[in-house]
């Protein structure tokens, strides 16, 4: 055998082995659409389609449901905030009502103090509340009698 034959057999049995490979990757090819199309066609089956979206129904159930109570919770919140709002605008208007109360007695007091003997009028217009005392009383009778030497001496 010559090198050019040897050479020549060389190269058609690359070909062949080529081609061998060829054919194989093809079969394989074929091999796995055809096992995809069975996959497909046993997914189409009625139940699993119905159990399909009797499961996807039951979740969007579910997520409306869970949004409808955090929509009431949220509304719950708002009227409480609301309600909380209200009690201390009532609080304040009755805290002012009370300083309009208490300012009309001071007036009427006030009114009363200044028909009483030494009081001025002045003092009983600035006075709210307890007023003051009209006079100290007087100081006791200092006796310079002491046991010991007298102080400042």
């Amino acid at each position: 055998m010559t090198p050019d034959e040897f050479n020549r057999l060389k190269e058609e049995e690359k070909a062949h082995l080529r081609q061998l490979r060829d054919l194989k990757q093809q079969h394989r090819d074929v091999q796995r659409k055809a096992s995809i199309l069975g996959a497909l066609r046993g997914m189409n089956t009625d139940g699993l389609q119905a159990e399909t979206e009797a499961q996807t129904d039951a979740l969007l159930r579910g997520a409306i449901t869970q949004e409808a109570r955090l929509d009431l919770a949220m509304e719950g919140e708002a009227d409480r905030a609301r309600a909380e709002a209200d009690r201390e605008a009532l609080r304040q208007a009755e805290a002012a009502d009370l300083v309009r109360q208490l300012k009309a007695e001071a007036g009427a007091t006030a009114g009363e103090a200044s028909t009483r003997p030494g009081a001025t009028p002045d003092a009983a217009a600035r006075t709210i509340g307890r007023t003051p005392p009209e006079a100290p009383p007087p100081a006791a009778p200092r006796d310079d009698k002491t046991l010991g030497r007298p102080r400042g001496q």
